[in-house]
């Protein structure tokens, strides 16, 4: 059970709360994707009797060792969860992509283009991938217990809410204003610049401040440049 802090909207505390348990995620992903590669190095080399990646230009070895981080990915999850792997083929390739989002296709792909150069680097490189994929569609988690009544307690809670017309918001921009409230301990006009050009102007909080925070943000601006 979450616990709400004194003071904190329950639906903050609440997206906080989310927001910690898909970074331990995240974290835990990262650090199987890497354990299931030496799993399998290890299995390969067993296999091969070679402790290079060398014998990768076989395509026979490429193909054990896709099966072998398959097994291992599955292996990994199976044991986290206390459940029984699944044995069958196609049950083993569903389970795969239901729990990380990788497919056996895709992996193979990277090996079989890589061959002897698929070293844990290489595949952290991949891990990325997945990870991103993984760390984006989690992040729509966050707000869904949201809905626009929450946006007031939003803007008070980070003291945006003379600064941002509500009825322009969202709660998935919401939920960007607490994620950078939470990390940075205010939400600021300097702050509104960074994220659209961190994001390209694809996230531009310009357009939804109000007549009078457009005012104070441009007067902040020519003071600024007068003073140089």
């Amino acid at each position: 059970m979450v616990k709400y802090e004194e003071g904190v909207p329950k639906s903050v505390q609440e997206f906080y709360s989310r927001g910690d348990k898909i970074k331990e995620m995240i974290d835990l992903s990262e650090q199987m994707h890497s354990a299931v590669y030496l799993d399998a190095r290890r299995k390969l080399k067993a296999h091969t009797g070679e402790a290079g990646l060398q014998n990768l230009e076989s395509k026979e070895n490429q193909e054990f060792l896709i099966d072998a981080l398959v097994d291992s990915y599955i292996s990994h999850i199976a044991d986290n969860q206390g459940r029984e792997a699944p044995t069958d083929a196609f049950k083993k390739e569903v389970f795969l992509q239901q729990q990380t989002g990788i497919t056996k296709s895709a992996l193979g792909g990277y090996i079989r283009s890589a061959k002897s150069d698929y070293t844990l680097s290489r595949h952290e490189q991949v891990r990325k991938t997945f990870v991103d994929k993984q760390r984006n569609e989690l992040a729509a988690t966050k707000t869904s217990h949201m809905t626009d009544s929450d946006l007031d307690d939003i803007l008070r809670h980070t003291k945006t809410d003379k600064m941002f017309n509500r009825d322009l918001l969202n709660t998935q921009l919401g939920g960007i204003i607490l994620d950078v409230y939470r990390s940075n301990g205010v939400f600021d006009y300097g702050t509104i610049d960074q994220i659209a050009q961190s994001t390209k102007g694809e996230t531009d909080f310009n357009q939804y401040l109000t007549a009078d925070a457009k005012k104070q943000k441009k007067d902040m601006v020519n003071n600024y440049a007068m003073s140089r």
